[in-house]
């Protein structure tokens, strides 16, 4: 390192002695000859230059070495005779730059004459603060979907010779103004002129929101004081599932029930931004029309090619909201139908075929004690077998009285309480047999309103010999 020193010193020397001759002719002064500046910070020298000649010059400026990324505010100056100017030359260093005595020499050349020179050198002695330092800091992606990984790498370097303190690197991840994740990792120390790399890995969520998110990286000494901070961005990108429809999936799910099946449809956003003017749509043959059960009313109907096409509109799908639509195929309907239309050909069949007796009384006009009514019974064997050892039963209320003429069978009567019983016997009735029975009352007083008489009695015994008994309805007479 002395000898490098030397060296250089040797080669200023050199520089100076060439321009001695020209040194009348410029002006040349550089304030401060030495300058301390800390690593990562920014220091400044002002130069100043003056014309001796007698005439109008241009000069050109020139720095050497080009180390610490000198910037100077003049690169060539035109001055009047015995004019000067100042101007400045910043040297920005590096964060991680070692400490060191740097020497820079400045030349001023005259573009009119190239052998009227002038030279002038500086020290810089960079000072460091910290033992430590951010030497990279990168991001693997800058484009990523959601539900993508993003390694943030940091790597921080010791530049001194010692192991470093204890220091701590925190990492944080914003959008929009808030904190999404945070990391962070103590570091006991890093020995002398060593690295470490320290690899954070942030996990996007499935429905990340879009945009631009900002990573900070600060590195904290062992009191939590930030030494330096370093900055990146990299881009959530978005994914409407409205405009790319392999992230709006769809599932259908059949459940199998007594004569019916429940389906259900469901559709989810698995995008990153609300899903709009979506619509579900579902097709069945068209006779199966009558069968369809929405729990729903669809927003539309259409028939194309002998099936019907329902469709539902979907309310906004925010990221990761489903939305789902029943509806039921079910021949319940169609079954109970068809059990009603059983049941009526049954009891017509029944009514058909069945054996029955039917009272009605055949008279019309005031009913008075002068008038015969007459009452009728038909008894009607509708049944394919033969009936036996058949009996019809009657009664008649103690307000009439019997009349004593027969159009038919004779009955036998008996005086019973509160009126009067009237009872025919038939030894049996062949399949389709018919028997009208006919008697007739008169009332003993004049009624007003109308008269009721009881209901009708039939017993007989049927082809498995078990006996069997069936009533008629009761009859009316209105006084007309």
């Amino acid at each position: 390192m002395e000898i490098k020193k030397v060296l250089i010193f040797t080669f200023m020397s050199f520089l100076l002695l060439v321009g001695i001759s020209s040194a009348s002719e410029i002006s040349l002064s550089i304030k401060p000859k030495l300058l301390t500046v800390y690593a990562g910070e920014t220091g400044s020298v002002e130069v100043n230059v003056k014309n001796n000649q007698a005439f109008k010059d241009i000069f050109s400026i020139s720095l050497f070495p080009l180390q610490y990324y000198p910037s100077l505010e003049k690169y060539s100056l035109t001055l009047n005779p015995q004019e000067n100017m100042s101007f400045k030359i910043h040297f920005q260093i590096p964060e991680c730059a070692e400490e060191a005595s740097n020497f820079f020499t400045l030349t001023v050349v005259s573009l009119t004459n190239t052998e009227i020179k002038t030279s002038e050198s500086f020290r810089i002695d960079v000072v460091r603060k910290y033992g430590v330092c951010i030497y990279d800091f990168k991001l693997d992606k800058n484009n990523l979907v959601p539900g993508e990984k993003l390694s943030i790498q940091v790597l921080v370097k010791n530049p001194s010779p010692s192991f470093s303190q204890p220091f701590t690197i925190q990492t944080n991840i914003w959008f929009d103004r808030e904190l999404v994740k945070k990391f962070e990792e103590y570091v006991e120390s890093v020995e002398g002129k060593g690295t470490k790399i320290l690899t954070h890995v942030f996990e996007l969520s499935k429905y990340q929101k879009p945009g631009i998110y900002d990573v900070e990286v600060l590195l904290k000494d062992k009191y939590g004081t930030t030494i330096t901070r370093k900055e990146a961005q990299f881009k959530v990108l978005t994914i409407n599932a409205s405009e790319r429809l392999n992230y709006l999936p769809i599932t259908k799910t059949i459940r199998y029930g007594l004569l019916a099946q429940t389906i259900e449809i469901t559709i989810k956003n698995e995008g990153n931004v609300p899903a709009t003017n979506i619509y579900l749509s579902e097709s069945i043959p068209l006779f199966m029309k009558v069968f369809f059960f929405p729990k729903k009313e669809p927003s539309k109907e259409e028939v194309k090619e002998n099936r019907v096409i329902y469709s539902w509109q979907v309310p906004t799908l925010m990221p990761g909201e489903s939305y789902s639509i029943v509806y039921e195929i079910s021949t319940w309907n169609a079954v109970l139908i068809a059990i009603i239309l059983i049941l009526i050909a049954s009891y017509t069949f029944v009514q058909a075929f069945n054996i029955k007796i039917v009272k009605k009384p055949a008279y019309k006009g005031p009913i008075t004690k002068e008038k015969e009514i007459t009452v009728m019974l038909e008894v009607k064997n509708r049944s394919r077998h033969e009936i036996k050892d058949v009996i019809v039963r009657d009664f008649a209320p103690g307000i009439v009285k019997v009349v004593e003429k027969f159009d038919t069978l004779r009955p036998s009567l008996r005086k019973v309480a509160n009126g009067t019983e009237l009872v025919w016997k038939i030894d049996s009735l062949a399949p389709g047999d018919e028997r009208v029975l006919i008697y007739r009352i008169k009332p003993i007083v004049d009624i007003v309103g109308s008269l009721k008489l009881p209901k009708a009695y039939l017993k007989f015994m049927d082809k498995k010999k078990e006996v069997k008994k069936i009533l008629s309805k009761s009859a009316y007479i209105k006084a007309g």
